[in-house]
Protein backbone atom coordinates (compact mmCIF):
# COMPACT_ATOMS: atom_id res chain seq x y z
CA UNK A 1 0.00 0.00 0.00
CA UNK A 2 2.83 2.28 0.92
CA UNK A 3 4.71 1.38 -2.35
CA UNK A 4 1.63 2.21 -4.39
CA UNK A 5 1.56 5.63 -2.76
CA UNK A 6 5.28 6.19 -3.35
CA UNK A 7 5.29 4.77 -6.91
CA UNK A 8 1.77 5.31 -8.26
CA UNK A 9 2.72 4.62 -11.93
CA UNK A 10 4.32 1.22 -11.33
CA UNK A 11 2.24 -1.93 -11.45
CA UNK A 12 1.81 -4.29 -8.55
CA UNK A 13 4.18 -6.93 -9.88
CA UNK A 14 6.90 -4.40 -10.61
CA UNK A 15 6.56 -2.98 -7.12
CA UNK A 16 6.98 -6.44 -5.58
CA UNK A 17 9.99 -7.09 -7.80
CA UNK A 18 11.46 -3.70 -6.83
CA UNK A 19 10.98 -4.43 -3.16
CA UNK A 20 12.69 -7.84 -3.52
CA UNK A 21 15.65 -6.70 -5.59
CA UNK A 22 16.40 -3.25 -4.13
CA UNK A 23 17.75 -3.21 -0.54
CA UNK A 24 17.61 0.57 -0.33
CA UNK A 25 13.89 0.58 -1.07
CA UNK A 26 13.32 -2.05 1.58
CA UNK A 27 15.33 0.00 4.09
CA UNK A 28 13.34 3.14 3.25
CA UNK A 29 10.02 1.32 3.61
CA UNK A 30 11.17 -0.13 6.91
CA UNK A 31 12.12 3.31 8.30
CA UNK A 32 8.85 4.82 7.14
CA UNK A 33 6.84 2.05 8.79
CA UNK A 34 8.82 2.35 12.03
CA UNK A 35 8.35 6.10 12.07
CA UNK A 36 4.61 5.75 11.46
CA UNK A 37 4.19 3.23 14.31
CA UNK A 38 6.05 5.52 16.68
CA UNK A 39 3.87 8.48 15.77
CA UNK A 40 0.77 6.34 16.23
CA UNK A 41 1.98 5.19 19.63
CA UNK A 42 2.67 8.78 20.68
CA UNK A 43 -0.66 10.11 19.45
CA UNK A 44 -2.69 7.38 21.11
CA UNK A 45 -1.50 8.06 24.70
CA UNK A 46 -2.00 11.76 24.14
CA UNK A 47 -5.55 11.17 23.02
CA UNK A 48 -6.18 8.90 25.99
CA UNK A 49 -4.71 11.46 28.37
CA UNK A 50 -6.89 14.19 26.87
CA UNK A 51 -10.03 12.07 27.20
CA UNK A 52 -9.20 11.16 30.81
CA UNK A 53 -8.60 14.81 31.64
CA UNK A 54 -11.88 15.85 30.06
CA UNK A 55 -13.68 13.02 31.85
CA UNK A 56 -12.25 14.09 35.21
CA UNK A 57 -13.17 17.68 34.50
CA UNK A 58 -16.71 16.62 33.56
CA UNK A 59 -17.01 14.57 36.77
CA UNK A 60 -15.83 17.55 38.80
CA UNK A 61 -18.41 19.78 37.13
CA UNK A 62 -21.10 17.18 37.86
CA UNK A 63 -20.05 17.10 41.53
CA UNK A 64 -20.17 20.91 41.70
CA UNK A 65 -23.61 20.92 40.13
CA UNK A 66 -24.81 18.20 42.50
CA UNK A 67 -23.52 20.21 45.48
CA UNK A 68 -25.29 23.32 44.22
CA UNK A 69 -28.45 21.32 43.64
CA UNK A 70 -28.28 19.96 47.18
CA UNK A 71 -27.75 23.46 48.59
CA UNK A 72 -30.65 24.77 46.53
CA UNK A 73 -32.86 21.94 47.77
CA UNK A 74 -31.96 22.79 51.38
CA UNK A 75 -32.66 26.47 50.78
CA UNK A 76 -35.98 25.58 49.20
CA UNK A 77 -36.88 23.42 52.20
CA UNK A 78 -35.95 26.26 54.55
CA UNK A 79 -38.11 28.69 52.58
CA UNK A 80 -41.00 26.23 52.62
CA UNK A 81 -40.64 25.80 56.38
CA UNK A 82 -40.55 29.57 56.88
CA UNK A 83 -43.60 29.94 54.69
CA UNK A 84 -45.48 27.31 56.71
CA UNK A 85 -44.45 29.07 59.94
CA UNK A 86 -45.61 32.45 58.64
CA UNK A 87 -48.87 30.93 57.42
CA UNK A 88 -49.37 29.37 60.85
CA UNK A 89 -48.69 32.70 62.57
CA UNK A 90 -51.04 34.48 60.20
CA UNK A 91 -53.77 31.93 60.93
CA UNK A 92 -53.18 32.30 64.66
CA UNK A 93 -53.48 36.08 64.41
CA UNK A 94 -56.64 35.72 62.34
CA UNK A 95 -58.13 33.33 64.88
CA UNK A 96 -57.25 35.71 67.72
CA UNK A 97 -58.76 38.63 65.83
CA UNK A 98 -61.96 36.69 65.09
CA UNK A 99 -62.12 35.50 68.70
CA UNK A 100 -61.64 39.03 69.96
CA UNK A 101 -64.33 40.39 67.66
CA UNK A 102 -66.79 37.74 68.84
CA UNK A 103 -65.97 38.36 72.47
CA UNK A 104 -66.35 42.10 72.02
CA UNK A 105 -69.77 41.55 70.47
CA UNK A 106 -70.90 39.16 73.19
CA UNK A 107 -69.51 41.20 76.11
CA UNK A 108 -69.58 44.88 75.11
CA UNK A 109 -69.83 46.04 78.72
CA UNK A 110 -66.81 43.98 79.73
CA UNK A 111 -64.94 45.28 76.71
CA UNK A 112 -65.73 48.86 77.72
CA UNK A 113 -64.31 48.21 81.19
CA UNK A 114 -61.14 46.73 79.69
CA UNK A 115 -60.74 49.78 77.46
CA UNK A 116 -61.04 51.95 80.57
CA UNK A 117 -58.55 49.75 82.48
CA UNK A 118 -56.01 50.22 79.68
CA UNK A 119 -55.76 53.88 80.77
CA UNK A 120 -55.48 53.13 84.49
CA UNK A 121 -52.46 52.52 86.78
CA UNK A 122 -50.72 49.11 86.61
CA UNK A 123 -52.15 48.06 89.99
CA UNK A 124 -55.70 47.99 88.62
CA UNK A 125 -54.61 46.38 85.35
CA UNK A 126 -52.78 43.60 87.19
CA UNK A 127 -55.75 43.04 89.50
CA UNK A 128 -58.07 42.20 86.60
CA UNK A 129 -55.77 41.16 83.72
CA UNK A 130 -52.74 39.66 85.43
CA UNK A 131 -49.68 39.78 83.17
CA UNK A 132 -51.79 40.42 80.06
CA UNK A 133 -52.31 43.87 78.55
CA UNK A 134 -55.98 44.95 78.85
CA UNK A 135 -56.39 45.04 75.06
CA UNK A 136 -54.79 41.64 74.42
CA UNK A 137 -57.00 38.70 73.32
CA UNK A 138 -56.24 36.84 76.58
CA UNK A 139 -57.23 39.75 78.82
CA UNK A 140 -61.00 39.31 78.41
CA UNK A 141 -60.95 35.70 79.60
CA UNK A 142 -58.80 36.60 82.62
CA UNK A 143 -61.04 39.58 83.34
CA UNK A 144 -64.18 37.42 83.20
CA UNK A 145 -62.66 34.95 85.65
CA UNK A 146 -61.38 37.53 88.12
CA UNK A 147 -64.16 40.10 88.21
CA UNK A 148 -66.54 37.51 89.70
CA UNK A 149 -64.26 36.81 92.68
CA UNK A 150 -65.28 38.30 96.00
CA UNK A 151 -61.65 38.98 96.99
CA UNK A 152 -61.10 40.95 93.78
CA UNK A 153 -64.23 43.02 94.41
CA UNK A 154 -63.03 43.85 97.92
CA UNK A 155 -59.58 44.72 96.60
CA UNK A 156 -61.15 46.98 93.97
CA UNK A 157 -63.17 48.78 96.63
CA UNK A 158 -60.06 49.38 98.76
CA UNK A 159 -58.08 50.59 95.74
CA UNK A 160 -60.83 53.03 94.73
CA UNK A 161 -61.17 54.27 98.33
CA UNK A 162 -57.45 55.07 98.50
CA UNK A 163 -57.51 56.76 95.10
CA UNK A 164 -60.57 58.86 95.99
CA UNK A 165 -58.95 59.93 99.26
CA UNK A 166 -55.86 61.05 97.35
CA UNK A 167 -57.86 62.88 94.65
CA UNK A 168 -60.50 64.17 97.11
CA UNK A 169 -63.34 63.37 94.73
CA UNK A 170 -66.32 61.02 94.42
CA UNK A 171 -66.33 57.86 92.34
CA UNK A 172 -66.51 58.38 88.58
CA UNK A 173 -69.06 56.86 86.24
CA UNK A 174 -66.49 54.40 84.89
CA UNK A 175 -65.36 53.35 88.38
CA UNK A 176 -68.99 52.89 89.45
CA UNK A 177 -69.65 50.80 86.33
CA UNK A 178 -66.70 48.54 87.12
CA UNK A 179 -67.93 48.02 90.68
CA UNK A 180 -71.42 47.16 89.46
CA UNK A 181 -70.10 44.83 86.76
CA UNK A 182 -67.96 42.93 89.27
CA UNK A 183 -70.90 42.69 91.63
CA UNK A 184 -73.21 41.27 88.96
CA UNK A 185 -70.55 38.78 87.88
CA UNK A 186 -70.10 37.66 91.49
CA UNK A 187 -73.84 37.28 91.99
CA UNK A 188 -74.10 34.94 89.00
CA UNK A 189 -72.54 32.32 91.26
CA UNK A 190 -75.22 32.69 93.97
CA UNK A 191 -78.86 31.77 93.38
CA UNK A 192 -80.40 32.69 96.75
CA UNK A 193 -78.09 35.24 98.37
CA UNK A 194 -76.73 38.25 96.58
CA UNK A 195 -74.07 40.78 97.46
CA UNK A 196 -75.02 44.45 97.21
CA UNK A 197 -73.58 47.88 96.71
CA UNK A 198 -74.91 50.07 99.53
CA UNK A 199 -75.59 53.74 98.92
CA UNK A 200 -77.87 56.30 100.61
CA UNK A 201 -80.67 58.61 99.55
CA UNK A 202 -79.70 62.14 100.48
CA UNK A 203 -80.61 64.14 102.41
CA UNK A 204 -80.24 61.65 105.22
CA UNK A 205 -78.80 61.78 108.70
CA UNK A 206 -75.23 60.64 109.06
CA UNK A 207 -74.97 57.33 110.97
CA UNK A 208 -71.54 56.35 112.24
CA UNK A 209 -72.60 52.69 112.37
CA UNK A 210 -73.58 52.64 108.69
CA UNK A 211 -71.47 55.33 106.98
CA UNK A 212 -67.90 56.55 106.56
CA UNK A 213 -67.58 60.32 106.68
CA UNK A 214 -65.66 62.23 104.03
CA UNK A 215 -64.53 65.33 105.88
CA UNK A 216 -64.87 66.10 109.59
CA UNK A 217 -68.13 68.02 110.09
CA UNK A 218 -71.86 67.85 109.38
CA UNK A 219 -74.75 65.64 110.35
CA UNK A 220 -76.41 65.33 106.95
CA UNK A 221 -75.24 63.17 104.07
CA UNK A 222 -74.81 65.44 101.05
CA UNK A 223 -73.16 63.17 98.49
CA UNK A 224 -72.10 59.54 98.15
CA UNK A 225 -68.40 59.38 97.35
CA UNK A 226 -68.18 55.59 97.23
CA UNK A 227 -71.00 53.04 97.74
CA UNK A 228 -70.57 50.47 100.48
CA UNK A 229 -70.46 46.73 100.03
CA UNK A 230 -72.60 44.06 101.67
CA UNK A 231 -71.70 40.38 101.27
CA UNK A 232 -74.07 37.65 100.13
CA UNK A 233 -74.37 36.57 103.77
CA UNK A 234 -75.73 40.01 104.72
CA UNK A 235 -72.59 41.41 106.37
CA UNK A 236 -71.75 45.08 105.77
CA UNK A 237 -68.08 44.66 104.89
CA UNK A 238 -67.52 48.14 103.42
CA UNK A 239 -69.42 51.19 104.66
CA UNK A 240 -70.45 53.76 102.04
CA UNK A 241 -68.26 56.85 102.05
CA UNK A 242 -70.33 60.03 102.16
CA UNK A 243 -69.64 63.74 102.35
CA UNK A 244 -71.62 65.51 105.07
CA UNK A 245 -72.80 69.00 105.85
CA UNK A 246 -75.13 70.94 108.16
CA UNK A 247 -78.89 70.72 107.77
CA UNK A 248 -81.10 73.78 108.22
CA UNK A 249 -84.35 71.76 108.11
CA UNK A 250 -84.68 68.89 110.65
CA UNK A 251 -87.49 67.43 108.54
CA UNK A 252 -84.94 66.65 105.86
CA UNK A 253 -83.09 64.29 108.19
CA UNK A 254 -84.14 60.69 108.57
CA UNK A 255 -82.32 57.78 110.22
CA UNK A 256 -79.39 56.61 108.17
CA UNK A 257 -80.23 52.93 108.51
CA UNK A 258 -83.74 53.44 107.15
CA UNK A 259 -82.32 55.34 104.21
CA UNK A 260 -79.97 52.48 103.46
CA UNK A 261 -82.74 49.90 103.54
CA UNK A 262 -84.83 51.99 101.16
CA UNK A 263 -81.94 52.15 98.67
CA UNK A 264 -81.25 48.42 98.91
CA UNK A 265 -84.90 47.67 98.32
CA UNK A 266 -84.78 49.70 95.11
CA UNK A 267 -81.68 47.83 93.99
CA UNK A 268 -83.23 44.45 94.68
CA UNK A 269 -86.19 45.32 92.51
CA UNK A 270 -83.81 46.29 89.72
Amino acid sequence: MLLEILFPKMGKHKLIHLLKTNPEIRQLISEICSSGASVTQEVKPKQENTLETELRHTKQQIQVLQTRLKDSAQQLQTLQNNLKHQESEAQTLKNERDHWKKQAQVFPEYRACLDWLARQPPELQNLFCGRHAPKSPEALEVFLARCSQWEVLNHLWDTLRDQLKTDKRPVTKEEQSLLELCLRSHNLIHDQYRAELISVNSPIAYDIESHQRVGTRGEKVIQVYLPGLRSASGQLVKKPRNSTGKSSDPADLSHGGAGDRSHRSQRNRI
